[in-house]
């Protein structure tokens, strides 16, 4: 479905401070570093009526062309290239230092876990681990529990020989170039 869309909040001279990928009422709403303008018709909408990787790459394009504060690269005040994760993420500086203080200043310093909690986390890391697969979007591969809107079952051999895994919904084939018919670039796992 096409309910994503990519957009902008900008500063009183009308340049961009901070680029987001959303849907429904996501650029309304308060963010972990920027709330959104109390003026809305600061919110700008670049580009609406996407699908989910579609809003991912033009999120990617636009930080990328306006830079960011933190990498000294342009005007943003985004703390990561955008595209679901944390791609060049650079946290703030409080957040580094906290994290970079050992001891006491941790919440589990001198602790352990007991064998009833380590057990159960065990458990559900491996349930976790379980229902996960490999899904790709033609470009790029990921190991998640659901397969992501545009995307499709199996995983992107990335390597630069001219033989590639190829499936077709229900069994994989080694091709060398492009095979005929309803193949898919990736190896179904």
């Amino acid at each position: 479905m096409n309910i994503y869309y990519v957009y902008a909040y900008l500063r009183k001279d009308g340049t961009p401070y901070y680029i987001g990928k959303g849907k429904y009422d996501r650029a309304f709403q308060n963010h972990v570093y920027h709330k959104p303008p109390n003026d809305r018709s600061r919110i700008v909408f670049l580009e609406s009526n996407l699908t989910n990787v579609g809003a991912l790459a033009l999120e990617r394009r636009y930080i990328k062309w306006y830079g960011r504060k933190d990498l000294g690269t342009g005007i943003l005040m985004n703390q990561t290239d955008g595209g679901d994760g944390l791609t060049n993420y650079n946290p703030p500086a409080h957040i580094r230092q906290k994290s970079s203080q050992p001891g006491q200043l941790n919440g589990m310093y001198g602790k352990k876990h007991s064998e009833s909690v380590r057990k159960a986390s065990s458990i559900r890391r491996a349930e976790t681990n379980r229902a996960r697969k490999w899904y790709n979007n033609g470009i790029e591969s990921k190991f998640l529990t659901e397969c992501p809107e545009g995307w499709t079952r199996g995983r992107i051999n990335n390597h630069t020989t001219k033989y590639r895994w190829y499936n077709n919904g229900a069994i994989n084939k080694y091709f060398a170039g492009d095979p005929k018919g309803e193949w898919i670039l990736g190896f179904l796992t």
